[in-house]
């Protein structure tokens, strides 16, 4: 579970489920590749008490899959 494994800053659990094409737009408007989302999340001190997903849609474009959707993160920087 991907919520299980950010908690616990699992790196090698995202190292195998994300496809080498990941990318993202995070909550501070940076883009990361899964290279430099993985060394974020390596990096990180935060501590995550509570992550929750909502109102999560999927839509295919092309040969890609957009996915959005809100989390709420509970936690200690």
């Amino acid at each position: 579970d991907a919520v299980q494994a950010f908690k616990r800053r699992d790196v090698k659990w995202f190292e195998k489920h994300l496809a080498d094409s990941y990318m993202e737009i995070g909550p501070d408007g940076q883009m990361r590749n899964k290279t430099q989302w993985i060394e974020m999340l390596r990096n990180s001190r935060n501590r995550y008490d509570d992550i929750r997903l909502s109102d999560m849609n999927m839509r295919n474009e092309g040969d890609m899959a957009v996915i959005t959707g809100i989390y709420n993160v509970k936690g200690q920087t």
